[in-house]
């Protein structure tokens, strides 16, 4: 827990906390968590509350894969991920 705690401070000011989040497969189950609390007192004035599990989604944790790799990988075809 002492370790999860300085990793959190740590990264977040040197800006790796999302990156290590994803590399350690927490970063759907603490985004969510952290934009729902935000965001609640909007939820319960204005929209109808969302599921707390499916604020963030997989996808969207992924980042674009290059051109340049897609255009220069001759073995295997590469498509760009979903949302990009």
């Amino acid at each position: 827990m002492a370790i999860e705690k300085e990793r959190r401070v740590e990264f977040a000011f040197e800006n790796h906390r999302f990156f290590d989040l994803v590399r350690t497969g927490r970063a759907l189950e603490v985004l969510n968590e952290q934009i729902f609390s935000i965001d609640k007192a909007f939820y319960d004035r204005y929209a109808s509350s969302p599921d707390p599990d499916n604020i963030v989604k997989e996808w969207q944790l992924l980042l674009p894969i290059l051109q340049r790799e897609i255009d220069t990988n001759n073995l295997i075809v590469i498509t760009q991920n979903y949302g990009y």
